[in-house]
């Protein structure tokens, strides 16, 4: 809170959506049920995403290099 309403009203004016407390409640629901479908599928969906990006290493690819070479 601030100590003075005008020095709130000024930083207010010079950035809005710090302030904005509506764009906050569009996602409050959704964070406070548990259980909802949209829950689910976006759960669903931010993991498929996570299991595409990581994978396990394959270091069968990154020794057949070395078969190709052989020392001297």
């Amino acid at each position: 809170s601030f100590a003075k309403p005008e020095y709130l009203k000024k930083a207010k004016q010079v950035n809005p959506r710090l302030y904005d407390i509506g764009c906050f409640n569009d996602n409050l629901d959704l964070m406070l049920s548990l259980e909802s479908d949209e829950v689910i599928r976006l759960e669903k969906e931010s993991r498929s995403k996570l299991s595409d990006l990581v994978r396990p290493f394959d270091y069968a690819k990154l020794n057949s290099p070395y078969d190709l070479f052989v020392p001297q």
